[in-house]
């Protein structure tokens, strides 16, 4: 989990963000609540989640056209 975008905000609002929601991600409570929903906390950076943006659109568009799912 993180905070990420396109490249196209700027850079230091979406790392500022992206510590602010990792120090949020790593208190105790939220890894209790998260381990309570049999999840765990993932932190990722900006630039790694930019870089997974493609390969999660590809993936899941290839899973829509499998199914028959059209564009709406």
């Amino acid at each position: 989990m993180g905070v990420g975008d396109d490249g196209k905000h700027a850079g230091a609002v979406i790392n500022r963000l992206n510590t602010e929601v990792a120090a949020i991600l790593k208190l105790p409570e939220t890894e209790r609540r998260f381990a309570a929903q049999s999840a765990e906390v993932d932190i990722r950076t900006p630039a790694e989640i930019r870089g997974m943006i493609p390969a999660d659109i590809a993936k899941w568009e290839k899973v829509a056209r499998d199914a028959g799912m059209q564009k709406q």
